[in-house]
C-alpha cells in the first residue's frame, strides 16, 4: 500500500499511540487470548454464560481494563456485525461479553484524554464508533465516522501550528488487493470534540496505474501556521519493458481557519490558463 511519509517533505508528527506494533482492524477482527483490552460500552452486563439471558455477575463501564481469556463459538449480530461472545476477566470476576462492547484499541493523548473505538455496519457501509472520555470524569462523548475502506489502523498525532487543533486522528486504510482503494481519513481534535476534515485516497491496478493523494501537515519547526499541503500524483505505465512511466503531479496549499479546511480536497479543481 502507498504509505504517506511526511518526513520526506520536512513535515513530522509526534506519535502518541501507546501500541508498539502496527495493528490493522476490520469487522472480523479478533482479540488475542491473554491480551489486555478495554471496555467500549458503558453499563455493560458481564454475563455468567455467553447469552443475553444469563446471570449478571458484574457491570462494566467504559474504559475498564479487562483480560481476554478466550473466544466463545457463540455469537449474535450486534450493531449490524456478527459478534462473538468473549470470556473475560475484570478483577476477580470472570464472565462473558460481546466483542462489539470491547474497544478494538485505546489511545491516550498528552492531555490524558482517552479514545475508544468500535465498529458498526448499516446498509453494507462500515462505520467507526469513537468515544472520548477524560480520565478524571465519568462522562463521555461519541461520534460516528463512515469509513472509506474495510481494513485500517489508527494514529493519534500532535500538532502545534493549526488553530484550535490539538491532535489529528488518522484512519489509515490498507489496500489489500490490486485495485482496492486505500488512503486516509483525517479528523481534528480541539480538546472537546472530533471533526472530520478530509479523506484522501490511493489505488493501483495490475496495468501499472497508480493514483495517490496525501496531506502534509506543519509541525512546530517546519511549515506555515494553518497551512496544509495537498499532493496528488498519477502515474501510468506506458512500457513495462523499459519501465517508461508518464507521471502528472499536482500540489496545492490548503488553508485552515480553525473551523474549516479550504478548498475541499474532493473538489475538482479546474486548471486556469
Amino acid at each position: 500500500m502507498y504509505r504517506y511519509n511526511l518526513f520526506l517533505f520536512c513535515f513530522s508528527f509526534i506519535t502518541l499511540i501507546s501500541s508498539a506494533q502496527t495493528q490493522y482492524f476490520h469487522e472480523g477482527f479478533e482479540f488475542k487470548e491473554n491480551s489486555t483490552a478495554f471496555v467500549f460500552g458503558d453499563g455493560v452486563k458481564l454475563r455468567k454464560e455467553p447469552n443475553v439471558n444469563s446471570e449478571v455477575v458484574d457491570i462494566l463501564n467504559i474504559g475498564d481494563m479487562i483480560k481476554i481469556i478466550s473466544k466463545s463459538e457463540k455469537s449474535q449480530v450486534f450493531n449490524g456485525i456478527q459478534s462473538n461472545w468473549y470470556k473475560i476477566k475484570k478483577g476477580d470476576q470472570v464472565g462473558y461479553t460481546l466483542k462489539g462492547l470491547i474497544s478494538v484499541q485505546k489511545i491516550t493523548n498528552n492531555q490524558k484524554q482517552n479514545f475508544y473505538f468500535s465498529l458498526k455496519k448499516k446498509d453494507n457501509i462500515l462505520y467507526l464508533l469513537i468515544r472520548t472520555k477524560d480520565a478524571k470524569t465519568i462522562k463521555y462523548s461519541e461520534i460516528t465516522q463512515e469509513l472509506i475502506g474495510d481494513t485500517f489502523e489508527l494514529y493519534l498525532t500532535l500538532t502545534s501550528k493549526l488553530t484550535n487543533v490539538i491532535n489529528i486522528l488518522e484512519i489509515d486504510y490498507l489496500a489489500e488487493n490490486t485495485g482496492a482503494e486505500g488512503g486516509s481519513t483525517y479528523m481534528f481534535w480541539n480538546g472537546s470534540a472530533l471533526k472530520h476534515v478530509a479523506d484522501v485516497t490511493s489505488t493501483t491496478d495490475d496495468q501499472g496505474y497508480v493514483f495517490s493523494q496525501e496531506l502534509m501537515f506543519p509541525d512546530k519547526t517546519n511549515g506555515l501556521v494553518d497551512k496544509i499541503k495537498f499532493k496528488q500524483e498519477v502515474s501510468i505505465l506506458k512500457d513495462k519493458k523499459t519501465n517508461w512511466k508518464k507521471t502528472s503531479l499536482m500540489t496545492r496549499e490548503l488553508s485552515w481557519d480553525g473551523i474549516e479546511l479550504t478548498p475541499d480536497v474532493n473538489t475538482k479543481w479546474e486548471e486556469k490558463e
